[in-house]
C-alpha cells in the first residue's frame, strides 16, 4: 500500500528528480515507511512506501528488473500474488523478494495485460520501459485505489492524488460546469473530476502512453457478468456466498503488519467480525456518538464480545468537530462529502498505534440489495401508481426524514429518474427553484443507467445496484482511501472480492433476493454467527448528527449564514436572495433543507480553502457593494477567458456581480443593457463600464449618462487601442464620459500619458493574468516555429507577419507560422491571398478565435511569438505568452515599451519592418540561451502581473465609491 506519482514525456527529455521527489512529498502520510524516485530520460517515477508485505528493504520502489530495463511503482495488495509467483516459478522466473509488487511486476512482463485478470486485490500501478519508452498503468477492477491523470505540455503526469499534480505544475482550473452534479450527488462520476484538466483512470482500465499517443483500454467490466450463466455459482447460492465471503475475508489479513477491523455495529462489519471469529487475536475499532439517535457502539460491543475482538472506541468531542472539518477540507483536493468522511479519518487516526491494515464494510449494500432507499423498487408496479398521487402526498407533513424523502422522490415522475437520483437529496426541481439553470449535465450517470437497463430488464432493484456499484460506490471508495490514508492506514473491503462481485451479478434475483428483507442473501448466509440484536436492528448507515453541528456551533452558522454573498453563488444561482432565504430557514429549524444547506456549505468551504487558498479567519466578510457591469465585451466573447471574465470573477469574492446583457447584434444588447440597468438601478451601488472598442465607446457614453441622472458612480475602464482617436474625434462625449465617472482607470502607461495631455486624470491600474492558468514551458532548443495571436484586423498588421516568414523561408530557415484570433475586417482573406502569392501557404495554420485552453495548447508547439501590432496599450496576449515562456518578438509601438523591456525580456523593433522582425528572429535561432534568459525573464515579469498584487486597490476604489 503506497502512494505513486509518475512524469512520462513525449520528448524524451530528462524528468527532474526534484519534482518527483516533490510529488511523493506531499503524500508522505501515505507511505511513512520508505520512498524512492527513478527519473532519466522521457520518466520520473515516485513513490511513497507504507510496509505491509516483506518489510525489508527488498521492497523499496520503484522497483527495477534484473537487466534495468522495467520500472513499476505500485498502490495496493494483490492477495493472491504467491499463488501467482509459484504459476510464473514453473516458466523459470525467480523472485528475489516477498513482496507483492515483484509479483504484479513480472506478471506483467510475462502475460502482459492478461495478468490484471489474475490479481485478486486493489490496486493502481504504472510500469515503464525504458528501452520502448512506453508506459503501462492499470486501476483494479472497482476502483479501490485512486489514479488521478493529466496530459498537458507534451507530457502524462498522474499520482494517488491529485495534489501530486500541483506538484507538477498542472494547473487547478475548477469546472463550475460539474457544480450542479456535485450539488446533487456530492461525487462527479465517471472519468471527470472536478477540474477541468484532471482526469480519473477509470476502474477495470488499463492506459498506455507510448510518443505522446494515449490509449485507454477497458479489460473489466461488472456488465459481463450481468445474469451471465457461464459465471453464475453452480452450487447452492448460500453456501457459494458463504465460502467465498469467508475465503474473502482470509485473504485480506494476509499481512506482516497488524490487522483490525471498523466495526460499525451493522450487519455488514458484524458479518466481516463474525468470520474473523477463529482468526486469532484481532482488534476492532467503534466510533460512538453522544446522540442516541446515531450510536451504535452497544450494538458493535456485543459483536465485538461474540467474536472474540479485542474492542476499541473513540467518543466524538463535539467541540473540535468544526476545526477538524476545516483541517480535513484543507487536505482534500476534491470535495467527495459524506457525512461519515471525518470520523472514518478520526477512527483510523485512533487506530494506527494498534493496527496498520484495517477491514471494512464497505461494498455489502450496493452488490447485496440493502440501501433502504432501494425497497420501493422492489414493487415496480405500486411504485408506478405511487407517482400519480405524489401531488397529493406532497400536501402532507411527514416527521420522518426517510418518508419526506420518499414523497420527494416521488415527484421524480419515473422510475428512471427514482434511479438516477437515488443516492441524492437534491433534485432537478429542487435546484430550479433555488434559481440553478440546470443544465442535466450528467451523461456518465445515464450512459450507466442505460446500460443497467439494458443488463437487467424490468428488474429495477437490479438496476439501481448496478448503478450504485458504478456511481456512488466509487465515492465511498475514494473517501475510504483518501480518509484512511491520511491515518497512514491500508483499508481493505472482502465484500469487492471480485469472486463476489461477479457472481451476484450473475445470480438471478430469485436466488439474490430470498425474502423481502434487506440483503437477506447475507443473513441468511451468517444468521446463525451473529447476535440477534444485530439481525434485529435498524440500519442507521454510520449517519451523524451535521444538523445540530451546524446550528448549534456558531463558527458553522456564522458561514452558513454567509454563503448567500459567495463567489460560486453569484456564478451559478440566478437569485442570492433565494439561497438566503433556505440557509435561513435551515438554521432557524426546517431539517428539510438540510440536505441543500449541508452540500453547499461543504462545497463553499471546499472551494474557500483548496481554490481560493483562505484560512477560515480570512474569509471574505460579506459584500458591501453591488455592480453592474457594462462590457459589451464580456458579453460579446460568451464569457470566455479574458481580462475582462477574470477581473469579474475575482471582483465577485467580495462584491454582487450584474451582468448587463448576452444578447448578440449590438443595436439589440444596448437597449437590453439600458433596460437591465433601469430594473436594476436601485440596487446599484456602482456601475464598472469596460470601454473598449468603437461601439463599446457607445455602451459607456449611453450608460454613464443614465448613471448620472440617478446619480450612481460609475468607474471607467479605459481598455479600447483606439481611445485616443475617439478622444480626437468626439472631445465633447469624450469629456461627458470621462469628466463625470467617479474613476478612470487605464491598464496603459501610455494611455494614462495620452489622456494626460488632454487634461483627463486617468489612474494606471494594470491588466493581469492568473498565473496558474499558464504552463511555463523552457525551450532550450528554439526552431524556426512562429505563433501569432490577435485579432485578424489592419491594427494588428497581420500582413506582417506573412512577409517576415516569407525573409524566414528565403533566408534558407524550415519556417512556419501559427495565426490565432477573430476576424475583424476581412484581413484573414488577405493573409491567405498574400501567402498564396509569395508561396508560404503552405507553411501557415490559420485559426479562427480559439478560447484560452485551445491556443495554450496550441503554442506548445510553437517557439517564438511576433506581435506585429502598429499600436497597443497592454496587450493580454503578449502577457499570457511572457507567462508561457515564449520568447517574444514585437513592434515598439504604443504601451508595448512600458511591458517588454528591450534585450531583456523580448526583442523590439519598429512597426511594419519585416526585415528587423526577421533580423531579431534569426538571433534568437542562432543563440538559444538567449532565448531561454529572455523567456524565464520574461515569465519573472509576467508574475508582477497578478491579481493579488492589484486586489486591495479594487476593493478599496470600489467601496470607497459614493
Amino acid at each position: 500500500m503506497c502512494g505513486i506519482a509518475c512524469i512520462f514525456r513525449e520528448d524524451n527529455d530528462i524528468v527532474d528528480e526534484r519534482v518527483i521527489e516533490s510529488m511523493c512529498t506531499v503524500i508522505k502520510y501515505r507511505g511513512p515507511d520508505d520512498s524512492g524516485v527513478a527519473a532519466g530520460n522521457g520518466f520520473g517515477m515516485g513513490s511513497r512506501r507504507l510496509a505491509i508485505v516483506d518489510l525489508s528493504e527488498r521492497g523499496h520502489m520503484p522497483m527495477f528488473t534484473d537487466d534495468g530495463r522495467h520500472i513499476i511503482v505500485y498502490n495496493g495488495e494483490v492477495y493472491n500474488f504467491k499463488e501467482i509467483a509459484a504459476g510464473l516459478e514453473q516458466y523459470g522466473i525467480k523472485f528475489n523478494t516477498g513482496a507483492d509488487t515483484e509479483v504484479v511486476l513480472k506478471a506483467y512482463l510475462h502475460y502482459g495485460p492478461e495478468c490484471l485478470k489474475m490479481f485478486n486485490g486493489m490496486f493502481a500501478f504504472a510500469i515503464y520501459d525504458t528501452k520502448d519508452k512506453a508506459a503501462f498503468i492499470a486501476r483494479d477492477r472497482l476502483g479501490i485505489k485512486p489514479l488521478y491523470y493529466s496530459i498537458y505540455n507534451k507530457q502524462l503526469v498522474l499520482g494517488s492524488e491529485l495534489k501530486c499534480l500541483w506538484e507538477a505544475n498542472v494547473s487547478k482550473i475548477f469546472n463550475v460546469d460539474k457544480f450542479e452534479e456535485l450539488l446533487s450527488f456530492r461525487y462527479v462520476a465517471g472519468e471527470e473530476t472536478i477540474y477541468k484538466n484532471v482526469k480519473k483512470l477509470m476502474p477495470g482500465h488499463y492506459l498506455t502512453y507510448n510518443s505522446g499517443k494515449t490509449a485507454i483500454h477497458k479489460w473489466w467490466d461488472l456488465g459481463d457478468y450481468a445474469l451471465n450463466d457461464h459465471y453464475s455459482p453452480n452450487e447452492d447460492p448460500l453456501e457459494w456466498y458463504r465460502k467465498t465471503f469467508d475465503d474473502a475475508v482470509r485473504i485480506r489479513t494476509i499481512s506482516d503488519v497488524p490487522v483490525g477491523i471498523l466495526l460499525s455495529g451493522g450487519l455488514d462489519s458484524s458479518s466481516v467480525a463474525a468470520s474473523l471469529k477463529n482468526n486469532g487475536e484481532l482488534s476492532s475499532f467503534t466510533v460512538r456518538f453522544a446522540e442516541k439517535k446515531y450510536d451504535e457502539g452497544e450494538l458493535a460491543k456485543i459483536v465485538a464480545g461474540n467474536c472474540g475482538l479485542d474492542y476499541n472506541e473513540l467518543s466524538i468531542n463535539t467541540n473540535d468537530v468544526f476545526q477538524k472539518t476545516i483541517e480535513l477540507i484543507s487536505g482534500s483536493d476534491e470535495p467527495v462529502f459524506h457525512g461519515s468522511d471525518l470520523f472514518v479519518k478520526e477512527i483510523a487516526s485512533y487506530a494506527k498505534p494498534k493496527v496498520t491494515v484495517l477491514l471494512s464494510g464497505e461494498g455489502g449494500d450496493e452488490t447485496l440489495g440493502g440501501y433502504v432507499r432501494y425497497n420501493p423498487l422492489r414493487y415496480p408496479k405500486l411504485l408506478r401508481l405511487s407517482f400519480i398521487f405524489s401531488p397529493i402526498l406532497n400536501i402532507i407533513s411527514f416527521e420522518n426524514n426517510r418518508a419526506r424523502k420518499l414523497i420527494k422522490m416521488l415527484g421524480l415522475k419515473s422510475i428512471e429518474n427514482f434511479i438516477l437520483y437515488n443516492s441524492s437529496d437534491i433534485f432537478p426541481a429542487d435546484l430550479k427553484k433555488m434559481g440553478l439553470a440546470t443544465s442535466g449535465n450528467i451523461s456518465y450517470r445515464k450512459t450507466i443507467l442505460k446500460e443497467a437497463q439494458s443488463l437487467y430488464p424490468n428488474d429495477p432493484l437490479r438496476q439501481v445496484m448496478y448503478y450504485d456499484t458504478k456511481t456512488y460506490l466509487c465515492s465511498l471508495l475514494d473517501r475510504n482511501d483518501q480518509m484512511t490514508m491520511r491515518a497512514s492506514i491500508e483499508c481493505r473491503v472482502p465484500f469487492l472480492d471480485f469472486r463476489l462481485v461477479q457472481g451476484l451479478a450473475a445470480l438471478p434475483s430469485k436466488n439474490l433476493f430470498l425474502t423481502n428483507e434487506p440483503k437477506s442473501l447475507l443473513r441468511q448466509c451468517f444468521g446463525t454467527r451473529l447476535p440477534k440484536e444485530i439481525l434485529s436492528a435498524k440500519k442507521i448507515g454510520f449517519a451523524v448528527p451535521w444538523a445540530q453541528y451546524y446550528r448549534s456551533m456558531p463558527q458553522f452558522k456564522d458561514y452558513i449564514l454567509r454563503i448567500r454573498d459567495h463567489k460560486l453563488i453569484s456564478q451559478v444561482f440566478n437569485n442570492p436572495e433565494k439561497i438566503n432565504e433556505v440557509l435561513k430557514a435551515f438554521i432557524n429549524g426546517d431539517d428539510s433543507k438540510f440536505a441543500f444547506v449541508n452540500q453547499l456549505t461543504n462545497i463553499c468551504l471546499w472551494y474557500d480553502i483548496n481554490i481560493e487558498g483562505l484560512s477560515f479567519a480570512s474569509l471574505p466578510p460579506p459584500k458591501r457593494k453591488r455592480i453592474f457591469y457594462v462590457g459589451n465585451f464580456l458579453s460579446k466573447h460568451g464569457l470566455n477567458a479574458n481580462t475582462n471574465v477574470s477581473l469579474i470573477n475575482h471582483l465577485r469574492d467580495n462584491f454582487n456581480i450584474y451582468y448587463s446583457s448576452e444578447k448578440k447584434y449590438k443595436a439589440v444588447r444596448l437597449l437590453d443593457m439600458v433596460k437591465k440597468f433601469l430594473h436594476e438601478r436601485k440596487k446599484t451601488d456602482v456601475v464598472l463600464i469596460d470601454v473598449y472598442s468603437s461601439d463599446g465607446f457607445w455602451y459607456a457614453y449611453l450608460l454613464s449618462r443614465i448613471a448620472r441622472v440617478f446619480k450612481i458612480p460609475y468607474i471607467n475602464i479605459l481598455h479600447g487601442g483606439n481611445l485616443p482617436w475617439r478622444l480626437k474625434n468626439n472631445q465633447n462625449k469624450s469629456i461627458a464620459l470621462f469628466s463625470n465617472s467617479y474613476k478612470n482607470i487605464s491598464p496603459s502607461l501610455y494611455l494614462n500619458k495620452v489622456f494626460s495631455e488632454a487634461e483627463f486624470k486617468v489612474d494606471y491600474l494594470p491588466n493581469f493574468i492568473d498565473l496558474d492558468q499558464y504552463q511555463f514551458k523552457m525551450r532550450p532548443h528554439v526552431i524556426c516555429k512562429l505563433f501569432w495571436l490577435r485579432a485578424f484586423h489592419e491594427t494588428y498588421n497581420p500582413l506582417l507577419a506573412v512577409r517576415i516568414l516569407k525573409i524566414l523561408v528565403d533566408a534558407g530557415y524550415d519556417a512556419s507560422l501559427c495565426m490565432v484570433g477573430p476576424d475583424k475586417d476581412g484581413s484573414m482573406n488577405e493573409v491567405e491571398n498574400m501567402a498564396k502569392k509569395i508561396g508560404v501557404f503552405d507553411r501557415m495554420r490559420i485559426s479562427g478565435r480559439l478560447n484560452r485552453d485551445e491556443w495554450t495548447a496550441l503554442s506548445e508547439d510553437y517557439d517564438i511569438f511576433i506581435n506585429t501590432t502598429n499600436f497597443d496599450n497592454h496587450p493580454v496576449s503578449v502577457l499570457e505568452a511572457m507567462a508561457l515562456g515564449l520568447p517574444i518578438v514585437s513592434t515598439n509601438v504604443g504601451g508595448i515599451p512600458f511591458l517588454i523591456d528591450d534585450k531583456i525580456t523580448g526583442l523590439l523593433n519598429p512597426p511594419d519592418d519585416a526585415i528587423a522582425f526577421a533580423e531579431s528572429i534569426i538571433s534568437l535561432l542562432k543563440d538559444n540561451d538567449k532565448a531561454l534568459e529572455l523567456s524565464k525573464n520574461a515569465r519573472k515579469k509576467a508574475e508582477t502581473f497578478i491579481w493579488k498584487s492589484l486586489e486591495k486597490t479594487w476593493i478599496n476604489m470600489i467601496n470607497e465609491a459614493n
